[in-house]
């Protein structure tokens, strides 16, 4: 990526499936960290734009200025593609930048069709104790799913399960709050990182 990137960790938590000691075999089921990210240009696009598109940053991006369809991104409820706003809300703070997203949650979000992640709430990833199996099986999504055939017939207060904001730089808070991300984003670490200040053209021609 060409970026020297200096990161102060303030909290760091990994979980493990399995550890072994005398065979030095490490597994782990769930990786956190918390910190801020400090970035120095050295002045090459390299992969960058590869490695934006499909990113968190991209995907906060695109979900704040509701461009999710037009960046290439499709929404299922289990087996099903469903149509963003659908399971989706997203409401602009007044005067203050942000957006409050609210969504209903286990969902699972391609890009490009190929790159799958899974939105899971916090209380399902917690009380799952086999994170691998979640991770590869291909109906993992399967229990808990909330199939609404007509959601204006259901409080918003019932329906939705999940709820973080995005600020104007395109930071969602809280981390590790209400969801996690598995699979594709839930995958990328601190040398796949973009800083929030990239491709801000794009974000301008919303």
């Amino acid at each position: 990526m060409e970026y020297l990137v200096t990161y102060d960790l303030k909290r760091f938590t990994i979980n493990y499936d399995e550890v072994n000691l005398t065979d030095e075999v490490f597994i782990p089921t769930s990786i956190f960290y918390q910190g801020t990210c400090f970035f120095k240009d050295l002045h090459t696009q390299a992969s960058r734009q590869l490695t934006y598109k499909g990113s968190v940053l991209h995907f906060m991006r695109a979900l704040a200025n509701k461009r999710l369809k037009k960046e290439r991104y499709r929404v299922y409820n289990h087996i099903h593609m469903v149509q963003p706003e659908e399971y989706i809300s997203v409401e602009e703070l007044e005067n203050s930048g942000r957006y409050k997203i609210k969504t209903r949650a286990p969902l699972v979000i391609k890009y490009n069709k190929k790159y799958k992640t899974a939105i899971k709430p916090t209380s399902m990833v917690t009380q799952t104790k086999d994170i691998n199996k979640t991770l590869t099986e291909s109906n993992s999504l399967e229990p808990n799913i909330f199939l609404v055939p007509n959601k204006t017939e259901i409080p918003d207060a019932e329906f939705f399960n999940v709820e973080f904001f995005i600020d104007r730089f395109e930071n969602y808070s809280p981390i590790g709050g209400s969801f996690y991300f598995l699979e594709y984003m839930g995958n990328l670490r601190i040398g796949e990182a973009l800083p929030i200040s990239y491709n801000l053209s794009e974000k301008e021609e919303k």
